[in-house]
């Protein structure tokens, strides 16, 4: 009996059942209380889920991050382009390039800059190469462009870097 009771209550819409009738209300109080806990297990099934979605875009992301650093960190005295890397990456070159800055505060390019100068720095401490070689080993093609930039990050220009560098060492 309470089986049947149970099929039709279910079957029959909550509208139509009588709230003054002391059984349907009982069957509507049931089935409230079971829908309700369905609903939490159905929320948290789908937290779940949404949470582990999340954490494998995170490793993706962070996975790529780590590939584009590696890559750039390759191409110190060579082009890059980003674009390229992206088409063979199968990413968004908008997204990583919002991605990138949020986590490292600068764009790829600032930070390809950025290790270009300390590349060149260390070379221009540790050898007696001329400013265009260590321009040319540092991916700059024109050497008074490299010593504007140079310049420009580091505030004096490489053959001044060079002279204190040494002078300190």
């Amino acid at each position: 009996l309470e089986d049947a009771a149970i099929d039709y209550l279910e079957q029959t819409p909550l509208q139509k059942l009588d709230t003054h009738n002391i059984l349907d209300a009982q069957g509507i109080k049931k089935i409230t209380e079971l829908t309700a806990v369905e609903h939490v297990v159905t929320n948290e099934l789908r937290r779940n889920e949404e949470m582990q979605i999340k954490k494998k875009n995170v490793e993706t992301q962070e996975a790529l991050l780590d590939k584009l650093i590696t890559r750039l960190a390759g191409s110190l005295n060579k082009n890059f382009v980003l674009e390229k890397f992206c088409e063979q990456e199968q990413c968004s070159e908008r997204a990583l390039r919002q991605h990138f800055r949020t986590l490292t505060g600068m764009t790829v390019n600032h930070y390809l800059r950025q290790l270009r100068i300390c590349h060149a720095q260390y070379l221009l401490q540790h050898t007696e190469w001329m400013v265009s070689d260590v321009a040319m080993r540092c991916g700059f093609e024109d050497s008074n462009y490299f010593s504007v930039v140079f310049n420009r990050e580091v505030g004096m220009t490489p053959v001044q870097w060079r002279h204190r560098s040494r002078k300190g060492a």
